[in-house]
């Protein structure tokens, strides 16, 4: 992938460092905002809606969007940004409209460095809440001499905490009971209530392994190495309330917890050649290996005689492979370009499962996916008239112990874009996405909830396609962005989580499972304002937010609307060597299947002290508040269920950090076309 410019002529905003093309728009930074910052990563949050997430110290949109990232086109993450110094940038790259080879990304960034001489980029980032278990850390080192860089870097997370409390609730009718089987003569509406408290946590360890060669114009190599090995736990007790209208309410007690442990190597090949005439070929491969230990037992019983209520032992081993291809051709004109390729993907997870419908004895499960991918776009421009034009086709086929699927998926994709004047755009998208299940939800895997109530996986799903139309406007006066958008999406059968009640080994159930929907819908509106009121970089305002009419339909709950206006924002100061950021959010409850979620909410304060590349800073997330969940079923499930979850560990939570950085030379420059990854462990 290269400048975009290269292809089509790209128009300025006047009192801006934007160009604004028809899937992208372009930045480059003041001197100013290249000396305040530490490295690349930094000055990304001078980037549209992007912003660096203070909890997961990530690169992410302002709304919680994942981004993918790319330097020079070559695949990378936000360590490898953080190696490459400040004034090394040269621009990047925004696409709200990614091309066809990356077509499963929301929001892709490429980042243009100028290129890099012999010598060392090194760092280290730290970053511990002393009051609970709370600590990031990373360090990386970049050697490069000639055509050749070998980079090596590890990142750890740790979460550690002892004070997470819930509520829930659950009202449901059944025909019989679940411990004895006895059926009354008439339905027993049960109402089940648990406060829980628990300790919980998790380990991330993620070294990465890279050699570059380049030789400019000709070929380029990368090898990448990525052994993951990550770790989770969680151990509670609850009280509940259990009454139905055979019994009157009865106190009980419970225990339950989990562990998971993943072990997960990657090996990645890159091959890029360039060809005679602006043309290229490039070739990704990719292998991975997923091996998964989970354990989650939950028992539940009355206090007064002891009487078992619930006892379930879900254990599970399983094996992932996976092996995913891509081929790419590129050609380019002075004012078009023409993209051309193939990805092809396999994917098998082999377990062990044991759980309640097995009566707890081992049983092996195995799930496969197959899929061939093959894309054409072509973009150029017609005047002042910008466009882009594509055509993929998915052929996937599932295959797992109980269900056989095959289909083919086509997304087409058109987009137009043009530039009202010197400080507006207008651009306007019409595109489709293919939506395949991944292999971890393919299984008959099961485990009980509560009494009377399974959660169970669905073999039987299928993938499906996702229609959106949107029309952007987007005003840029240098010291005022502002963005709005309308857009509608429709998906045919959406895959959404659903209850109904079943039969299973002659007892009823409740069961929670995915589901195929008739289809989903949304329509409203998008809107980002950034202002910077000053001429440098002193102070910064930007608001994100959106207003959805969310619909779904399906023969289970039937049609539902709803309508979701979340509200982002953020406040960022610097002056001299001292900085200080806020980043908040307004919740709104979100329509997912049959239950109404509200997402986490964000109080985030941010100050520090920076010096070249060392900064110490202090920071407070979720102040005056904790971090808190909640949401409930719709009306027309057949479960009634409520939950409220809240974590006390992280309430105004204190957290002191630092990092530096240095740096003797910089990055080799690759522009890689393909960047391939299977993150789904295959877990059941």
């Amino acid at each position: 992938m290269r400048p975009a410019e290269y292809i089509i002529n790209g128009v300025t905003v006047e009192g801006t460092r934007i160009m604004n093309y028809v899937d992208k728009s372009v930045h480059t930074f003041t001197i100013e905002q290249i000396r305040q910052a530490r490295n690349v990563r930094d000055l990304l949050e001078h980037v549209e809606d992007l912003k660096i997430d203070p909890v997961s110290n990530k690169i992410q949109r302002m709304d919680g969007g994942s981004v993918k990232i790319l330097i020079n086109g070559l695949a990378a993450s936000d360590i490898d940004l953080k190696g490459i110094p400040a004034n090394k940038i040269s621009k990047v790259e925004y696409y709200n409209i990614p091309p066809a080879r990356y077509a499963d990304a929301g929001t892709l960034i490429n980042v243009i460095t100028k290129r890099m001489e012999t010598g060392i980029n090194a760092g280290i980032e730290a970053r511990t809440a002393f009051t609970t278990g709370f600590t990031d850390d990373e360090a990386y080192l970049n050697l490069t001499s000639g055509n050749h860089q070998l980079s090596l870097s590890y990142s750890f997370s740790l979460r550690n905490y002892t004070k997470r409390f819930g509520e829930r609730t659950y009202d449901y009718t059944l025909q019989r009971y679940l411990t004895d089987g006895a059926a009354p003569a008439s339905p027993v509406h049960y109402n089940y209530q648990k406060k829980t408290h628990d300790k919980f946590g998790y380990t991330l360890n993620d070294p990465v392994i890279k050699y570059t060669y380049n030789k400019s114009d000709d070929i380029a190599v990368q090898i990448v190495a990525t052994p993951h090995f990550n770790h989770s736990h969680s151990d509670g007790q609850s009280d509940i309330q259990n009454t139905s209208t055979l019994n009157p309410t009865v106190a009980g007690k419970g225990e339950f917890g989990s562990r998971m442990s993943t072990f997960g190597p990657e090996l990645n090949v890159y091959v890029q050649k360039t060809l005679p005439k602006n043309q290229e070929l490039s070739i990704d491969l990719v292998g991975t290996y997923y091996h998964n230990n989970s354990k989650n037992w939950a028992e539940e019983t009355a206090v007064s005689d002891g009487e078992v209520w619930l006892s379930d032992n879900q254990e599970q081993q399983n094996n992932k492979y996976s092996f995913i291809g891509e081929l790419a051709y590129t050609k380019k004109w002075e004012k078009s370009n023409l993209s051309l390729g193939y990805r092809g993907s396999f994917g098998r997870s082999n377990a062990t499962i044991s759980n309640v419908l097995s009566d707890y004895k081992d049983y092996e499960y195995s799930s496969a996916s197959y899929q061939h991918y093959m894309y054409a776009e072509y973009s150029g421009n017609l005047g002042k008239l910008m466009y882009r034009i594509g055509a993929g086709a998915t052929q996937v086929t599932q295959d797992n112990t109980d269900a056989h699927d095959s289909h083919w998926l086509f997304t087409p994709k058109l987009i137009l874009s043009t530039n009202l004047s010197k400080t507006m755009s207008l651009q306007w998208i019409t595109s489709s996405q293919s939506n395949t299940p991944p292999i971890s939800q393919l299984s008959n895997n099961a485990s009980l909830v509560i009494p009377g109530v399974l959660s169970i996986g669905n073999p039987y799903l299928k993938s499906y396609n996702t229609y959106r139309s949107e029309l952007i406007h987007k005003w840029n006066l240098g010291w005022l962005q502002t963005q709005v958008g309308l857009y509608y999406s429709y998906s045919d059968s959406p895959i959404n989580r659903y209850y109904t009640q079943q039969e299973i080994n002659g007892l009823q159930f409740i069961v929670g499972t995915n589901e195929n929907a008739n289809y989903s819908s949304d329509l409203g509106g998008s809107y980002l304002l950034v202002v910077s009121p000053f001429k440098s970089q002193v102070l910064t305002v930007a608001i994100q937010g959106y207003v959805s009419r969310q619909t779904v339909s399906s023969p289970i709950i039937g049609h539902y609307h709803h309508t979701w206006a979340p509200l982002y924002y953020a406040i960022q100061f610097r002056k001299g060597n001292w900085g200080a950021s806020y980043v908040g959010n307004i919740v709104s409850k979100r329509l997912d299947g049959s239950t109404l979620d509200a997402g986490e909410n964000q109080s985030y304060l941010q100050v520090y002290w920076q010096k070249k590349g060392l900064r110490i800073f202090a920071a407070d997330y979720w102040l005056f508040t904790r971090s808190r969940y909640s949401g409930y079923s719709l009306p027309t499930s057949i479960l009634q269920s409520t939950y409220k979850t809240w974590i006390d560990d992280n309430k105004s939570m204190f957290v002191l950090g630092f990092s530096y950085d240095f740096s003797t030379g910089k990055n080799i420059k690759i522009d890689r076309k393909l960047r391939n990854k299977d993150s789904d462990t295959g877990s059941f």
